[in-house]
């Protein structure tokens, strides 16, 4: 466009927008709603995996009517974290490459993936040969993408999960036993591996365990906390240990296609733009606070009080652990190892506030002073490099 005209004034009478009239959201085909409703009736041990289509649907209250409907223990991943909360009692756990998610579909007679697909977070050899899989997706390329799938269910997440529940017969008392048995069963294996880190979510150890970390954010996460997860390693063990309270109060680095390492900064600002009355807690690793530490600058002058967390193992800590596995004892490494830095005065010199934390007791005052602070926060906890995220 010239820039005279770009530059010109005009009255916005003379240029109305136009309306354009939006699409209604598609259905799935009722041949294939009704053989996918066959299958889930005569299912004794299904899984459900929400993925974020369901997000972008904004099928919350649909899938929570189809859980509750169909007692099915689900499971969900990227954007969809706390779509359903993670306070439901048939929410089981995250879908990644995640112990009880991966033997849940060990065990399971058929799977429903709704609005996702595999990827690096979880492999497509989860999913056993021979696994009935029901899928929704709105693009019809994506329902054989990967997967075996044995009815596939093209539409708007939300349309097609209200289809299904109305084509689903009533659960018999008898099936409505075996169902919830096997989510009980399931939930068994959740709170075995709850039980095995519960030392290490309580150790006074030093350094501090990365464990310990999590415990003392997750008990500081309620209805009205948003949780930002950056970084690599810290992405891990925030996505195993955090809970997600609530639809879109879980954003991180696997939320979208566009979050590579870094986002958590914009993010973080971005919920407490949209977001005023809820407050947002920023975990990161230490290599990954680089990526938008200037940032706070922009939180001071427009008042956006997050509170940063930095999981600081001084260290490229995936990197480096990625490249240990193939090397040779004694093996050097190149540009993965970082300092003892003081992060928080970073943050302290742009006029925000900022703790520096090397004793587990000292985690959780520190984080209830920077919460408390009124100020854009960081907190910067040095954690045991030694101990990287569960696999």
């Amino acid at each position: 466009m010239p820039r005279d005209l770009m530059e010109t004034a005009i009255d916005p009478a003379a240029a109305p927008l136009p309306v354009i009239p939006r699409a209604a959201a598609p259905q799935a085909d009722p041949a294939a709603v009704a053989a996918a409703a066959d299958l889930i009736a005569q299912a004794q041990r299904p899984v459900l995996l929400i993925g974020a289509g369901a997000w972008w649907s904004q099928a919350q209250a649909e899938l929570t009517a189809f859980v509750e409907q169909t007692g099915i223990p689900f499971f969900t991943r990227n954007a969809a974290r706390g779509l359903i909360p993670d306070s439901h009692p048939l929410y089981m756990n995250v879908g990644y490459n995640h112990p009880v998610f991966l033997n849940a579909l060990q065990q399971a007679d058929l799977a429903i993936v709704v609005g996702t697909r595999p990827g690096f977070t979880l492999s497509r050899q989860a999913f056993p040969p021979g696994l009935p899989i029901v899928r929704i997706d709105i693009d019809p390329a994506e329902v054989p993408n990967q997967l075996d799938v044995k009815v596939g269910l093209v539409g708007d997440v939300k349309q097609v999960i209200g289809q299904l529940g109305a084509a689903l017969p009533a659960n018999s008392a008898e099936h409505a036993a075996e169902l919830a048995a096997w989510a009980a069963g399931v939930k068994n294996v959740c709170h075995m591996l709850s039980g095995s880190f519960a030392a290490a979510l309580a150790s006074d150890q030093y350094p501090i365990h990365p464990a310990r970390l999590m415990g003392e954010i997750a008990g500081r996460i309620d209805q009205d906390t948003i949780i930002v997860i950056d970084g690599g390693d810290a992405a891990i063990w925030g996505a195993s240990f955090l809970p997600a309270p609530g639809p879109g109060q879980m954003l991180g680095i696997s939320s979208t296609s566009f979050g590579p390492l870094g986002v958590g900064m914009g993010y973080a600002m971005a919920a407490a733009l949209a977001h005023p009355d809820k407050r947002v807690i920023h975990l990161t690793g230490d290599g990954a606070f680089g990526y938008g530490a200037m940032e706070y600058d922009t939180c001071l002058r427009y008042g956006l009080n997050i509170t940063t967390v930095i999981l600081n193992d001084k260290m490229w800590g995936m990197i480096k652990r990625s490249e240990a596995k193939g090397a040779a004892d004694g093996a050097s490494f190149v540009g993965v190892d970082l300092r003892e830095t003081h992060y928080e005065r970073v943050v302290e010199a742009l006029g925000g506030y900022g703790e520096y934390v090397d004793q587990p007791g000292d985690i959780g005052p520190a984080l209830d002073r920077a919460l408390a602070s009124g100020k854009p926060a960081c907190v910067n906890v040095m954690t045991d490099p030694t101990i990287g995220p569960p696999a």
